[in-house]
């Protein structure tokens, strides 16, 4: 890389970090395609480095929706070097702001916790899907049809999975936004992004080890959701350890919450 090349990288990284979109837009204007390209050594483009940014929520929008823009669908799912995508970033960082441009409200999901229901329940109300994207928003935005292709590329980064050893043990960005304590992030993407899951990805270990977490970091209204949603003995419980959050919610051979 030239230097001049290594400057210019060097100038938006600070423009991406600090959420100044004025500035990327003149690096960008000077370096066309530059928003695509990696910055660092970590293997990050703008987009991954904007993940990890703190920024009050009105600056942070504006930037992360411009650099969208710009960017390819491809871009938007890659992964820096350690094998992230820039949403696994922002849901590990507690970036909730981040989080809702990337996976935007789909009006179709209604009502909390939509992690494994049915179709019937997935599709109640449409406009109470609205009513919650206009609750989400502050009272300074417009609320836009989010278009199909947005909300596809949403789901898609909802299932790519980080950094792991074995396959089935690589966390999506709602389970590493649980492991880190993140209750924002879970609840909201538990609440208003998820559709279908059930089916891609909630598979039992990461769904104990999820539930385990929920109750370390005081999630107890959602814990309570995923036990009420499988319901089953404990000894079938893949989490082996002797503290098994199964066991630990309730002693004998079933969970009974009646």
């Amino acid at each position: 890389m030239n230097q001049t090349g290594a400057t210019d990288k060097l100038r938006l990284y600070k423009a991406s970090i600090n959420c100044n979109w004025k500035s990327a837009r003149k690096i960008l204007d000077q370096k066309p395609g530059l928003q695509n390209e990696i910055l660092n050594e970590r293997e990050e483009t703008a987009l991954h480095v904007v993940a990890a940014a703190t920024a009050e929520p009105k600056k942070m929008r504006r930037f992360v929706t411009k650099l969208l823009g710009e960017m390819t669908d491809e871009k938007k799912k890659s992964k820096n070097k350690g094998d992230y995508t820039a949403l696994y970033l922002a849901a590990v960082a507690g970036n909730l702001e981040f989080v809702k441009i990337m996976v935007p409200v789909d009006p179709r999901t209604v009502g909390p916790m939509t992690v494994g229901s049915s179709i019937v329940e997935l599709g109640r109300g449409f406009l109470g899907g609205v009513k919650k994207a206009v609750a989400l928003c502050g009272n300074d935005d417009k609320v836009d049809t989010v278009d199909s292709s947005t909300l596809e590329l949403g789901r898609t980064l909802l299932t790519i999975r980080g950094s792991g050893g074995k396959v089935r043990r690589k966390d999506m960005p709602l389970h590493a936004a649980a492991l880190y304590g993140k209750y924002d992030i879970v609840k909201y993407i538990l609440d208003h992004a998820v559709t279908n899951f059930g089916e891609v990805g909630w598979d039992e270990f990461n769904r104990d080890r999820f539930l385990e977490k929920c109750v370390e970091y005081d999630m107890f209204d959602i814990a309570l959701e995923i036990v009420k949603k499988y319901l089953r003995p404990v000894s079938e419980s893949p989490v082996t350890k002797p503290n098994s959050i199964w066991t630990n919610i309730k002693s004998g051979k079933h969970i009974d919450l009646t």
